[in-house]
């Protein structure tokens, strides 16, 4: 009889909304920025290096490492701010087409899609696994992989280049000479990667775009 059989009712999934297309060149334009920044820091490291061997030569004096310093330390914070700014803009961007990506089935969570981006180290993982989820087979997810190996390598080797400089009062003026200068070299390297990372991810956010709020 008709009434012995479950049934299943129809599920509605929601609406999809216009592609956050204000977002998405919001997002490119910090990318890029962010980049520049990573360049700009890496030949502030060049320039401290340059200081110090002079100072170390007697023709600098210890106001201009004060100066070569404030001009590092000003370019990082630099830097600190865009990659935040780039993280908010991503995550309401990615919460946008995460939304519209599980409006038409797809098995996304908007809220990890968004709030990966601010969890150490899994936003490295977490928002490219929910960004694919949401292409679901509807565009070509290809660039999102080599978005997300280019971002860990530049961001993770950034943060190392960083490091390769000791201030520690101990060393001798050329151990010194030599940290600075794998620091810069370092920097220049991630800045370069971000290069990639930028136009990859360019080309995966439209393609993410595309496949979501698409017809």
């Amino acid at each position: 009889m008709p009434g012995n059989y479950p049934y299943a009712p129809q599920q509605s999934f929601g609406t999809v909304q216009p592609a956050p297309t204000g977002l998405r060149k919001a997002a490119v334009i910090l990318m890029w920025l962010t980049t520049a920044s990573v360049f700009f820091l890496a030949f502030a490291a060049f320039t401290r290096k340059g200081v110090w061997d002079d100072f170390v030569d007697g023709s600098k004096s210890l106001a201009d490492l004060d100066d070569a310093d404030t001009f590092i330390g000003t370019t990082l914070l630099l830097s600190v701010v865009l990659v935040l700014a780039n993280a908010i803009v991503l995550a309401v961007w990615s919460n946008r087409v995460a939304r519209n990506a599980k409006a038409r089935g797809a098995a996304v969570s908007p809220g990890l899609a968004a709030g990966g981006w601010f969890i150490p180290i899994a936003w490295f993982v977490v928002p490219f696994g929910e960004l694919r989820k949401a292409v679901a087979g509807r565009g070509d997810a290809s660039s999102i992989g080599v978005w997300q190996g280019l971002f860990a390598v530049a961001t993770i080797g950034g943060a190392v280049a960083l490091q390769l400089f000791d201030a520690d009062s101990g060393q001798s003026p050329d151990d010194v000479s030599s940290g600075l200068r794998n620091q810069s070299v370092g920097l220049f390297i991630a800045a370069f990667v971000f290069v990639g990372a930028t136009v990859f991810a360019m080309r995966a956010l439209r393609s993410i775009e595309a496949a979501t709020s698409g017809a």
